[in-house]
């Protein structure tokens, strides 16, 4: 007898409502990445706000990853969007030059994920998490808006 695993779908024992990786979670499963961007037809997509953010919130509760944890690396993002609308030392710069000053403060997100990580503070899921998302959020201010968004849905539903 068996059932679905309520993160990442896999079948698992009848008995356990979870499989082991995710019950490590050290790592993100390819059910709960967004393939490509977080927009469909200039509109962000269902799954930005529901099902998978669930998902990686149960994960992540799964891993000690707690919600001031959670919410510290969340302020990093949504202070490099802000810096990008509101910083008046680069709203002389075009959209794209504004964009690439923006870019540090991300890859010193994944730099202090990276050392978070390995020093046992946040599970190896959420590493990935951040790299796996991040990448994609690199790619335009429209995309790191939809990271954010992403973010904030993983937040709501955490515990």
């Amino acid at each position: 007898m068996t059932r679905q695993c309520e993160i990442c779908g896999t079948q698992v024992n009848a008995k356990f409502n979870i499989c082991k990786d995710c019950k490590n979670s050290e790592i993100l499963p390819q059910r709960l990445k967004i393939k490509g961007s977080f927009y469909e037809k200039d509109i962000l997509r269902k799954e930005v706000f529901l099902d998978i953010p669930e998902r990686i919130a149960k994960l992540f509760n799964q891993g000690d990853m707690g919600m001031n944890k959670l919410r510290a690396f969340f302020y990093m993002v949504r202070n490099a969007y802000d810096v990008l609308n509101l910083d008046y030392d680069i709203s002389t710069l075009d959209k794209d030059q504004r964009y690439e000053k923006v870019k540090p403060r991300l890859w010193a997100l994944q730099r202090t994920v990276e050392d978070r990580t390995r020093r046992g503070i946040t599970p190896g899921s959420f590493k990935e998490f951040i790299n796996y998302y991040l990448e994609i959020a690199l790619k335009s201010k429209e995309e790191l808006y939809g990271f954010i968004e992403l973010f904030r849905s993983v937040i709501a539903y955490s515990k």
